[in-house]
């Protein structure tokens, strides 16, 4: 609640609830659209798509490919889906889990998503030089050390220059692949050529990113990962915004 307040200062209590209701309902759907990815034939499970902007992967075939996405509640399902149109390296938090990371893994790689740790990014720099994609979602709060601060949502945010950073070493050309459910089958994969990017600026370029996901996330506001603290590092000197966690009594 907390963040869509500061996201949507302009709705009313009762819209951000309505927003917050259907967003946990929306992530208990992932369950069930993780158990399509893991287990569905694959003839069913395209079925469920519809691929905006397609013409991009044949403009850049041949070339390397940097996709950027944003973290809500169909990105199983639907970068998924993205890994049958062109095969794609997927930098990734490794999850705690072992048995859920097991099934995970072993299911996805059944698609053409080759899972690469995040602590091995040289692997991932190199593939997209040999002209591979890549896809990663920088969307999240990793920290004051790798990050700058760029606005969301009008929120000065640390944001991680991933995308303009690896997009620079390895000349890959950019596309933000936007997910989210709706359409005439149930999932949209939409995808958007960043033309000139990146440039020489990080920050401009970072801030460009924001403003892409900036735009999803308006149109489908229920389907962001609103769970995540995504304002918790903030700019020296300033108020956090979550409050401080509760010590457990003994």
């Amino acid at each position: 609640m907390q963040n869509l307040s500061l996201c949507f200062p302009d709705w009313s209590d009762a819209r951000r609830w309505q927003v917050a209701r259907a967003h946990f309902a929306g992530a208990g759907l992932t369950l069930f659209e993780s158990g399509l990815v893991w287990w569905s034939r694959r003839s069913r499970f395209e079925g469920f798509f519809t691929l905006e902007g397609g013409e991009v992967l044949q403009q850049l075939a041949g070339r390397p490919v940097l996709f950027f996405g944003l973290h809500n509640t169909c990105v199983e399902m639907v970068y998924a889906y993205l890994s049958l149109q062109r095969p794609v390296n997927v930098l990734f938090r490794v999850n705690n889990n072992a048995l859920w990371e097991y099934m995970a893994t072993r299911s996805r790689e059944r698609y053409q998503a080759r899972l690469i740790p995040r602590k091995q990014v040289p692997e991932f720099i190199e593939r997209l030089s040999r002209g591979e994609a890549g896809l990663l979602a920088a969307d999240q709060d990793l920290g004051r050390k790798r990050s700058l601060f760029v606005p969301f949502f009008g929120v000065p945010t640390a944001t991680v220059p991933s995308v303009h950073q690896f997009a620079r070493q390895t000349g890959a050309a950019v596309v933000f692949a936007e997910a989210y459910r709706g359409g005439a089958n149930g999932y949209v994969l939409r995808l958007h050529h960043l033309k000139g990017f990146p440039t020489e600026d990080a920050e401009a370029d970072t801030g460009r990113m924001n403003a892409e996901i900036e735009r999803s996330v308006q149109q489908h506001p229920e389907q962001y990962l609103w769970v995540h603290k995504r304002f918790k590092t903030r700019p020296e000197g300033a108020a956090p915004i979550y409050p401080p966690k509760r010590q457990r009594q003994r």
